[in-house]
């Protein structure tokens, strides 16, 4: 069986990770990584250099354009995209294809293939954001897919509702949960020697996306997240996932460049690799942003996480989520309060032999 893997940034292949382990052991599946988007920008970090240092192939790799990050930009990066892809497909085959998530250029890439008839099997279908654009994408690559992995029951239901098919499901749990089982995380030591930032200081862990819906939000959203900071980093140091290349991104980054040159002990991270992201979360004490990562993984650290805004909004969340407005009092009154303290409960999100189900539903769906 010949499978493609479609990977567009730092966060979806980190998720597949499990999945292609178990492959390069399973004599029965031979997989064909397609990088692009994200993956082969500088100003993103070159991240497909991390998934050839981790000893993978990437097969095939797929320049497209990024003008910017304005509504315009992303349509055009969109428009991009789909057209490499018009000449990929054209050229290529696969028994089936995967594909990740609900970012823009993972629904550009599985729409240029649907005259092509290709077979696609989607992860972390079903899910809700509505707070983002991202909601209309995922939906797309559902509607394209003919298998739809699913993190919990009720995404399932919802996959249902989406295609009126109800036999092309299988309940996972969010699979790059179990990267935990095989990568070694850092200890506080070694975490410093590789990035210079001492976990032992009460650290906060901040990863904030644009909100893509109410995108005008963000220059009053990214100003709330500068105050808080401001008070915030007396009594805490920050750490800073920087974020994609979603519309207005850059107004978040632009926020954080200036907090990072003001204050020391705001430090600003391109790309972590899961290794030291999953560390960073194991050692600081909060969790603060918007991004599916907090909600998906803190609670398997015992972490609390502050969610803010309406970007996640529709997602289930586990007793570890506690959900915020853009305030500066609220998020600095929540974050003095959940930082004190440990979550004692299970993630939600957490399911045995995941990667396994995964392939177990691909090889019936092609016998």
């Amino acid at each position: 069986m010949k499978v493609g893997v479609l990977t567009s940034s730092r966060a979806d292949f980190g998720i597949y990770r499990p999945l292609l382990k178990l492959w390069l052991t399973d004599p029965e599946i031979s997989f064909e990584i397609i990088a692009f988007g994200q993956h082969l920008l500088h100003s993103f970090g070159n991240t497909v250099d991390e998934i050839e240092g981790e000893g993978f192939v990437v097969n095939h790799k797929i320049y497209t354009e990024y003008v910017s990050d304005t509504p315009h930009g992303i349509a055009l990066s969109f428009a991009s995209t789909l057209k490499e892809f018009v000449t990929f497909w054209n050229n290529n085959q696969f028994d089936f294809v995967f594909a990740l998530g609900d970012r823009y250029e993972m629904a550009a890439a599985v729409q240029a293939g649907i005259p092509f008839q290709i077979r696609f099997a989607h992860l972390h279908a079903g899910e809700k954001t509505m707070g983002a654009i991202d909601e209309i994408y995922r939906h797309q690559i559902t509607l394209a897919s003919d298998l739809h992995f699913v993190s919990i029951k009720k995404y399932e239901e919802r996959v249902h509702q989406i295609t009126e098919k109800t036999s092309t499901t299988c309940v996972t749990g969010a699979i790059g949960l179990e990267n935990l089982k095989s990568i070694k995380l850092l200890n506080s030591e070694e975490f410093f020697e590789k990035w210079e930032i001492d976990l032992t200081i009460p650290t906060l862990f901040f990863i904030v996306h644009p909100e893509t819906k109410n995108y005008s939000d963000n220059i009053t959203n990214a100003e709330v997240i500068k105050e808080a900071c401001i008070e915030l980093v007396k009594d805490y140091q920050i750490v800073v996932s920087l974020p994609n290349s979603d519309t207005n991104g850059s107004i978040y980054r632009e926020m954080w460049n200036k907090l990072g040159n003001e204050f020391p002990h705001i430090k600003l991270i391109e790309h972590f690799g899961s290794q030291s992201f999953f560390s960073c979360m194991k050692l600081s004490k909060l969790i603060i942003g918007n991004s599916s990562s907090s909600i998906l993984e803190a609670a398997s650290f015992q972490k609390y996480a502050l969610n803010l805004g309406s970007r996640q909004l529709g997602r289930e969340t586990g007793e570890n989520v506690v959900h915020l407005p853009f305030d500066k009092t609220e998020i600095i009154l929540a974050t003095h309060k959940f930082s004190k303290i440990e979550f004692l409960g299970r993630n939600m999100y957490e399911m045995e032999n995941g990667v396994q189900r995964i392939s177990q539903k691909l090889k019936q769906s092609i016998s």
